[in-house]
């Protein structure tokens, strides 16, 4: 009887099978998962649906104790060479890729690929390119059956050319038992992704119904069971057709059911012996075999499913009693030449009970009989381990990990080294150890495993090995700085920087102990950290000049002019920028001159001169993308958005950020300034709930990435939204934290504006000791620079507290002086803000006319700018003012 004629019932489930294929299919493909218990009959349910239809099939299945890079798709590849023939697989591109995948010598590609590399990506194109092909002959299935034991190559491969593949007539339907998909199951991320793209359709199958179990043990005995007999079989197999099945098998054979009034029954007593779990009634089966069938079914537990019968009986050491392990229904022909129990619960519940020792001769046995067959090392490695054999198993890991990288699966072969590193004799070899490590490090970053990627590269720092090679623990500390960078652990990463100057320098390699100390300055300036930057750049600089090291010297000098701008000193900042600029120019490399002249642009940026640092942002952006240095056109593209948005042109700004958010290349860091900048434009335009996402975004990112200026602004923008929701205290939490930050780092510049806003609203509330700190801040800011920005932000600050004390007539002179200062500046949100506090000094000070003219000159201001909370609270102070006399009206 075939499989697809032993399903019992499912009604529900066949429909819901055959509803998402046709959906997926008339929709140009997709994928079907099929999910339940161990035992559930999903393999079942798909074939039967398979044997139905008139879809070109293609399937393979995963095993427990086999996995491989590329395992299970490299089955699926070898079917697909079989129906299209050589001729056709040589014209499609790619088809050298393809032939890494197939195993066994004399490929119909020719040459013997094993020495060529190519990129996953390659490799996952080349599949889907050959799965295209097969479908131009009709719709095509790929069943890929538990899929919980793949490889974790095949899975990313399966992600890849099932999303390549929407469109064409390609179904895939995969199987899985949902006990062994926890949490971080990589299966888990597939799902999702699948189902966020719409191409992913779920069938979860349930225990049978009564009804249903009823058909299948009648089947099994050949006759009606009774219903106590029924409620006792469905009570201890849970309603799972396997553990039913086997089970209802285990009772026919033993002898143990009578005829009865209303069906087949247990005789008496029967019941105490009566086989409560599936492995309970797998071993009455074993129980019942000679010696022999025995011994072979215990070999072929530990071969593993779908294996060459010859493998099994030369792992037994024996060929008697095959006929009767088919017999009794344990082993079943599984395709000509190979043999598997019905199903891997069967398998493990006989491997499971044999005695520890033969289990361990007989993974050795399995272990030599496969690497007498070139099988792949890591199947290799498993049974050497089993067979408690380690220094076999290590020595086939590191050979399995090696063919992992080969084919870029390197989750894969961080898992094969990592087991490999279990097995390594303490003390031993310790060159070799460290090559591994280096390699586990290597995989872990190819596979976004950062945390796993610096354990490896802290122990290969810890190895007595190193003390006698500064150089190699250099550069394992440059690599260690680089990933906790990633993490954003940012002192961490600068101790490694540190630790690695130091190692550069016994190595007597000051250049390199140079670059590692700007990486320091460039970190600590992201943080805010001026004086301690300005240390590392001048250090770095001294190593540049020893070594007479030009690049190096170049940009020691762009940074060391740029923190000295940062700190109020703009035009010594200056001129040591431009003289490393003419020094990059003479050298002639252009992206030295590039980052000189970014420099060059922020100095100018520091010294409020925001016009001129746009011409230059955007001169050097055009520059940097006509010579093919994107990266560093985005930096400038991220400068260039702030500086709009601070010039007023807000649509601008928000343009540059939305194209940059929608380049696929864009790089996280700068992600966090572009949305940034969105969230600012939003929040001052009364976008609520658009300010709310952009700057939460841009936030995390500030946070994860240690960037403190970004938080610093974000703080002052989420005051805004806040201000203008009306929460009171959210406002005044955002500004005392921004007020935080700013205490913690060396800004001389960038809190000027924000410093305004927190003095206005601190005004508004009558809380003199916030207004305090924002003056002390202020003056901080202009004690250390002579900027025009912050001398116009300490003089509307100062309107602001002489106003509140009272003295309008002088608070209108301060507010005039900023409001005239921002102007000059082209800054025309403060300038408009400026202009408002001027009105309301004006009307304290009983000159309604000339109230009226600022707040007027104000409102048009903020109505350029779209600045929608702004808008409103002038028009309110506009419609509170008494009316015109005839005169004023005229004039």
């Amino acid at each position: 009887m075939s499989d697809h004629q032993r399903i019992f019932g499912r009604r529900e489930e066949r429909a819901a099978l055959k509803s998402a294929a046709a959906e997926a299919l008339s929709g140009g493909g997709g994928i079907v998962l099929l999910s339940g218990e161990e035992g559930i009959g999903a393999t079942r349910l798909v074939e039967a649906f398979l044997g139905e239809g008139e879809l070109e099939v293609f399937s393979a299945r995963a095993h427990e104790d086999a996995r491989q890079p590329y395992g299970l798709i490299s089955e699926i590849i070898a079917q697909a060479v079989e129906l299209l023939g050589q001729d056709v697989l040589k014209s499609l591109q790619g088809s050298d890729c393809l032939s890494l995948l197939l195993s066994g010598p004399g490929s119909f590609f020719g040459p013997d690929p094993s020495s060529q590399e190519y990129e996953a990506g390659e490799l996952q194109e080349s599949i889907a390119e050959l799965l295209r092909a097969a479908s131009s002959r009709g719709a095509l299935c790929v069943f890929l059956d538990d899929l919980h034991w793949s490889d974790l190559a095949s899975l990313d491969a399966l992600r890849s050319i099932a999303l390549d593949l929407q469109g064409e007539p390609v179904l895939f339907v995969a199987t899985h038992h949902e006990t062994m998909v926890w949490h971080e199951h990589p299966l888990q991320a597939l799902r999702e992704e699948f189902r966020q793209k719409g191409i992913l359709w779920e069938v979860h199958l349930l225990p049978l119904k009564k009804e249903e179990a009823e058909l299948l043990v009648r089947e099994v005995f050949s006759e009606a069971p009774s219903p106590a007999l029924l409620e006792m079989l469905l009570e201890n197999s849970r309603g799972i057709p396997l553990y039913l099945e086997e089970l209802a098998s285990a009772l026919s054979r033993s002898g143990r059911l009578r005829q009865g009034e209303s069906g087949l029954d247990l005789v008496t007593g029967a019941k105490q012996s009566f086989p409560e779990t599936l492995h309970d009634a797998v071993l009455l089966r074993l129980d019942s075999l000679s010696p022999s069938g025995r011994e072979l079914a215990e070999a072929a537990s530990v071969v593993g499913q779908d294996r060459e019968l010859e493998l099994v009986m030369e792992v037994a050491g024996r060929r008697e009693g095959v006929i009767e392990l088919f017999d009794s229904g344990l082993l079943e022909e599984t395709r000509p030449g190979h043999v598997g129990f019905r199903h891997d619960l069967t398998r493990m519940a006989i491997r499971s009970q044999i005695a520890w020792s033969r289990r361990r001769e007989l993974h050795r046995r399995m272990a030599r009989a496969l690497r007498s067959r070139n099988a792949p090392a890591g199947m290799q490695a498993e049974h050497w381990r089993l067979g408690r054999r380690g220094e076999e198993a290590r020595r086939s890991y590191l050979q399995a990990t090696h063919e992992c990288c080969r084919l870029r699966a390197f989750q894969d072969a961080f898992i094969m080294a990592n087991q490999a590193l279990e097995l390594w004799p303490e003390g031993t070899e310790e060159e070799e150890r460290l090559d591994t490590l280096d390699r586990v490090s290597h995989c872990a970053l190819e596979s976004g495993k950062l945390k796993d990627a610096a354990q490896a590269l802290r122990e290969i720092a810890a190895s007595p090995l190193l003390d006698a090679q500064p150089l190699r623990r250099a550069e394992t500390f440059k690599s260690l700085a680089e990933v906790l960078s990633q993490q954003g652990l940012h002192d961490h990463a600068r101790n490694a920087h540190e630790s690695a100057a130091q190692s550069y320098l016994r190595a007597q390699d000051e250049e390199a102990a140079g670059i590692q100390r700007l990486s320091i300055a460039i970190s600590l300036t992201s943080d805010l950290r001026a004086a301690e930057a300005l240390a590392q750049a001048k250090e770095a600089f001294l190593l540049a000049e020893k070594v007479n090291a030009t690049p190096l010297r170049v940009r020691a000098m762009s940074i060391l002019g740029q923190l000295m701008a940062m700190r109020g000193e703009v035009e010594q900042g200056r001129a040591v920028v431009e003289e490393g600029l003419e020094l990059a120019r003479g050298y002639g490399d252009l992206r030295l001159e590039c980052e000189g002249r970014r420099c060059l642009a922020t100095v100018h940026e520091y010294a409020s001169e925001y016009t001129e640092a746009l011409r230059i942002y955007g001169e050097t952006r055009a520059q940097c993308e006509n010579h093919g240095m994107p990266g560093k056109g985005r930096f400038c593209a991220a400068r260039m958005a702030w500086v709009l948005f601070r010039l007023g042109r807000w649509d601008e700004a928000a343009r540059i950020c939305k194209e940059a958010l929608r380049e696929e290349q864009r790089t996280e860091s700068l992600r966090g300034v572009f949305e940034g900048v969105l969230g600012f434009v939003a929040a001052h335009r009364g976008e609520e709930q658009e300010a709310k996402s952009r700057l939460r975004e841009s936030l995390r990112f500030s946070r994860r990435h240690h960037v403190s200026l970004i938080e610093l602004l974000d703080s002052w923008a989420l005051a805004v939204r806040s201000e203008s929701l009306g929460d009171r205290g959210e406002t005044s939490g955002y500004y005392r934290h921004m007020l935080a930050l700013w205490q913690r780092g060396d800004d001389r510049h960038d809190l000027a504006p924000g410093l305004c806003a927190a003095l206005s609203f601190f005004s508004r509330q009558d809380d003199s000791l916030q207004l305090t700190r924002c003056l002390d801040a202020l003056g901080a800011m202009r004690a250390a620079s002579r900027n025009p920005e912050v001398a116009a932000a300490l003089a509307y600050g100062r309107g602001e507290s002489t106003l509140l004390r009272g003295h309008p007539t002088a608070a209108a002179a301060h507010f005039s002086q900023s409001a005239d200062a921002f102007r000059d500046l082209t800054l025309i949100l403060e300038e408009a803000r400026a202009r408002m506090g001027l009105g309301r000094a004006l009307l304290s000070a009983e000159q309604p006319f000339e109230a009226r003219e600022q707040l007027m000159k104000a409102q048009h201001l903020f109505r350029l700018l779209g600045a929608v909370s702004f808008l409103k609270e002038v028009s309110q102070a506009l419609i509170a003012l008494p009316p015109l006399s005839q005169g004023e009206a005229s004039s």
